[in-house]
């Protein structure tokens, strides 16, 4: 297994990861953040040259993430969908034109999405009506999990039926478009969320992308999947640096409480989870030219997602009652990952998203 990052990753790392300790703090949101995070080009990372972007490559662009999910992993998750999903969707699938209007502007942090999580597996099937030209989709429906920004001027929808598989653009503030205030989360309290409500929004063929391969949202999918691993990873890590400067520095009958055998096993596991998490992201996200299977993905999802919770458990145990203040980071370390844990549904949902991609595979479908 070769998880060895070359010269340019490491530097996308390391500065990164010092850029948003000198420039972010856990109680920003993304709004606050959005100018910063242009000004350091992240959104340019994964954006081919010929559109103003890095070039960067996929692990490079989720080494970014894993970097800012350390110090806010709010405004890392925001960041991957449009970075880590939605760059190399259009990059994929997107008509000349489409990639002419959108990239440049991605580039720059200058169009932002409103998105649904595919791992709510909400928004998956809306009803429409294909009109007869063809080129028109009159779309109703609803979604319970909008990401919102309050500088997004479009909605990304995915759709996927027995006929059609898009990604569907609507102008934010169209009548048929409502967007409502969600109810505020216990995680990832720094994000906006919003409800959904369509009716009948007619998309012309220039806001849909790629109405034909079956393989687009597969490829969202197994995207989102690999940049919520990257977010829970980074998670995974700022806990294990607080847990392991909190033992060094906490006394107790007059030695730290590093020295304590129970504190070692919580460090040592948290350790553990978190290496495992890494070698598994790092080593599928460096597949030559990204094509990793959706099995590989969700795998690596279900090891952090599965992972990040309990690791932030152990972090807030080893800070003991301090582990429940808000003066100390863990305790929005434990609810953020709390939030990444629930979006599996449960380690059942995401057994059986496996299982059936592993059959799949095995069909040859």
């Amino acid at each position: 297994m070769n998880t060895e990052l070359s010269t340019e990753q490491l530097l996308i790392q390391e500065n990164t990861y010092k850029w948003a300790v000198d420039n972010l703090s856990v109680q920003d949101d993304f709004d606050h953040c959005h100018n910063l995070l242009s000004e350091q080009g992240l959104f340019a990372l994964p954006v081919s040259e010929s559109y103003g972007g890095v070039g960067a490559d996929l692990l490079a662009t989720l080494l970014s993430i894993e970097s800012i999910a350390q110090v806010n992993p709010s405004i890392a998750l925001y960041t991957a969908m449009h970075t880590v999903v939605l760059a190399d969707l259009f990059h994929r699938y997107g008509t000349d034109p489409q990639k002419q209007q959108i990239l440049p502007a991605l580039t720059e942090g200058q169009m932002l999405f409103a998105l649904p999580l595919l791992q709510s597996m909400e928004c998956l099937h809306l009803p429409v009506d294909l009109k007869s030209d063809s080129q028109l989709f009159d779309v109703s429906g609803q979604c319970h999990q909008i990401l919102h920004s309050e500088q997004a001027k479009t909605l990304v929808l995915p759709l996927a039926n027995e006929e059609h598989h898009a990604l569907l653009l609507a102008e934010i503030g169209h009548p048929a478009v409502e967007l409502q205030p969600a109810h505020q989360l216990a995680g990832m309290q720094n994000l906006h969320w919003r409800h959904l409500n369509l009716t009948d929004y007619v998309f012309q063929q220039e806001n849909v992308v790629n109405q034909q391969s079956h393989l687009l949202l597969e490829r969202w999918h197994s995207l989102e999947a690999l940049a919520l691993s990257a977010v829970a990873l980074g998670v995974m890590k700022s806990c294990l640096h607080h847990a392991l400067n909190y033992a060094q520095q906490r006394e107790q009958f007059g030695q730290p409480i590093a020295n304590f055998q129970l504190i070692q096993a919580k460090l040592a596991d948290i350790y553990a989870e978190t290496e495992l998490s890494r070698l598994l992201l790092y080593q599928t996200a460096s597949l030559t030219d990204s094509e990793f299977t959706l099995t590989e993905a969700l795998t690596v999802f279900h090891q952090a997602a599965s992972a990040v919770e309990p690791v932030a458990e152990q972090t807030v145990q080893i800070f003991g009652g301090y582990g429940y203040i808000r003066d100390f980071p863990v305790e929005q370390l434990w609810r953020d990952a709390k939030f990444i844990r629930l979006l599996i549904g449960g380690s059942q949902q995401v057994q059986r998203q496996i299982a059936e991609a592993l059959i799949a595979e095995q069909e040859g479908i």
